[in-house]
């Protein structure tokens, strides 16, 4: 997406971090914007399991129980903004991305209760998000935005 505006000179270059929450989970991004264009790089820890939890091969024996395909660490992605400057104090953003999530399948097994891993794959979603910048001074930008994969988060940066 991209969006023109004749006060694209005001809102020019910024850094921010992003921290939100969608279904109890946390989600993070850092983000940089240009005049009407921006990347975020950003997460959310919604995983059922960690890796290092996991020993990555199979079961050593027939004994175990499997648990299924289960997310394995964060998901982390890029999204690409586009921006609409309303004024020299707001701006408008809307933007799409896409998102990648590790699954295993884990075979627990009933002799030590250890987990290892029966068969792994990642998947890839696509994101989309908007929200609202604010610049309350020279220097500082605070904003709002949704993320369909992250939640609804707040920012809070610096304009260069």
């Amino acid at each position: 997406m991209i969006f023109i505006s004749a006060e694209a000179s005001a809102n020019g270059p910024a850094a921010w971090l992003s921290v939100g929450e969608k279904d109890g989970n946390t989600g993070f991004a850092v983000g940089f914007r240009g005049v009407d264009l921006g990347i975020e790089l950003g997460g959310i820890n919604e995983s059922d399991y960690s890796s290092p939890d996991i020993y990555d091969y199979p079961v050593p024996h027939t004994d175990f129980t499997d648990l299924g395909k289960q997310k394995v660490d964060s998901a982390i992605g890029l999204d690409v903004l586009g921006f609409y400057n309303a004024s020299r104090q707001l701006s408008f953003y809307g933007g799409l991305g896409l998102y990648f999530q590790q699954y295993i399948r884990i075979g627990q097994s009933n002799i030590s209760g250890l987990l290892y891993t029966e068969a792994e794959e990642t998947e890839a979603d696509a994101a989309f998000s908007a929200g609202i910048q604010f610049f309350p001074s020279n220097s500082v930008l605070l904003g709002i935005g949704y993320h369909s994969i992250r939640g609804i988060n707040g920012q809070i940066g610096i304009k260069f």
